[in-house]
């Protein structure tokens, strides 16, 4: 009796170490856009983009601005901004770029990224806005000229480009001019960066049952 628990015992823990080693392989953080240009060309403040999120496992860790240049955040009064809004138009995460405090820069994206408490986005639909762009620090417009964003978007999908009808709209104007699909979209502007949760493979949740399953058999078997 004492051999079989032991046994059952030793099987449980290595179905759970695969379950868990399962679980971890896939985990990834995203940063949604890569920006081929290094230099901005248009100061027009709330620009972005729509996105479906189709799985139910993506959490956004940090938001991002983009650097014209990649010089940093120019002038002691600059104040770019990044808004993420849901379906509703609520505002669900932001986080402000200011000269002193920039955040962290990715020179692999060319943007910015500060943390911002981590959250689960649920299937749906969202918007990204980034604000506050002047003679300094511009956004680039792939319209305008220039290559387009590389857009990253893994379980996320791009919808179509957004920006307000007022160039000089202060964060967080909701951006009531849309423009899509067109792939990649326009704007080097507001950025994120996300985790896909890890899900388990199929193999490693049938060898786990199946495990499990025979530990409980020969458990029977040997108790009877």
């Amino acid at each position: 009796m004492k051999r079989t628990a032991k046994w059952t015992s030793a099987v449980f823990a290595a179905v759970v170490t695969v379950l868990l080693a399962a679980g971890s392989v896939s985990a990834d953080l995203v940063a949604m856009h890569t920006a081929q240009a290094t230099v901005g060309n248009q100061s027009w403040s709330g620009v972005g983009w729509t996105f479906d999120v189709t799985a139910p496992i993506v959490t956004v860790l940090e938001l991002g601005i983009y650097d014209s240049g990649a010089n940093g955040i120019l002038g002691e009064n600059a104040l770019l901004t990044t808004v993420l809004f849901d379906a509703g138009q609520n505002v669900i995460a932001s986080q402000t770029f200011t000269a002193a405090n920039p955040g962290t820069f990715d020179a692999a994206s060319n943007y910015w990224f500060k943390s911002i408490s981590p959250l689960d986005l649920a299937v749906g639909q969202y918007t990204l806005v980034g604000y506050g762009w002047d003679a300094a620090n511009q956004e680039h417009n792939s319209h305008v000229g220039g290559p387009g964003p590389v857009f990253n978007g893994d379980v996320v999908e791009f919808v179509q480009s957004v920006w307000t009808a007022a160039g000089t709209a202060s964060a967080p104007t909701w951006p009531t001019v849309t423009y899509g699909p067109t792939e990649p979209d326009f704007f080097d502007g507001p950025n994120m960066r996300f985790e896909v949760a890890a899900v388990p493979l199929p193999g490693a949740v049938l060898l786990g049952a199946l495990g499990l399953g025979v530990a409980g058999w020969r458990l029977r078997r040997d108790v009877a």
